[in-house]
């Protein structure tokens, strides 16, 4: 697993359209910016959490967007630059779980730029969803016990524990839908 240790610099969505560093990707997300805006709230909404696997965006973007061809140039557009990215009111943060697969990947979808310390701790929670020997704990028999073949996707403590931090820091927990 990649971890980056230095948080990235955020952006602008605008910035970034005007930069020479992933200017067609940014022009097809400003170009469906309130799609975009709008998929990611509504994944946050769905998970009830600012922290959210890589799926529940793109299953967002592919429910906003009609046209399968566009939907795909806008999903891998969004993929390429979400890491800091400030879109309006909303900072999206990566944090790469398995350098193979994307589907894997985790972001933090916020309302306030983080700190490098708390990227860095993020990342660092992170780091166990690739820990070679993993231990659930057994809620009715109060024990730990090997459950090393769960894969990275199934690690649910892992993503409370981010959650909760990011919950924390930000106060981004949104009310239950009734």
């Amino acid at each position: 697993m990649a971890t980056r240790w230095i948080a990235p610099q955020v952006r602008s969505l605008e910035e970034l359209a005007t930069s020479k560093w992933d200017r067609e990707e940014a022009e097809i997300v400003l170009k469906y910016k309130d799609v975009v805006k709008q998929a990611l709230l509504n994944a946050m909404k769905r998970a009830r959490s600012c922290v959210l696997r890589y799926e529940y965006i793109y299953k967002e973007i592919y429910a906003l967007i009609e046209d399968e061809d566009e939907t795909w140039r806008v999903e891998n557009a969004i993929y390429a630059i979400l890491d800091g990215l400030k879109i309006d009111d909303i900072v999206a943060y990566k944090i790469y779980v398995d350098e193979d697969e994307s589907i894997y990947d985790v972001f933090v979808v916020v309302f306030n730029e983080l700190s490098n310390e708390r990227i860095k701790m993020l990342e660092e929670i992170a780091t166990l969803f690739a820990t070679r020997f993993y231990y659930k704990f057994h809620n009715k028999e109060k024990v730990f016990y090997d459950a090393t073949p769960i894969g990275a996707h199934e690690r649910d403590e892992v993503y409370v524990t981010l959650h909760n931090l990011v919950c924390m820091w930000t106060y981004c927990c949104l009310e239950e839908e009734e």
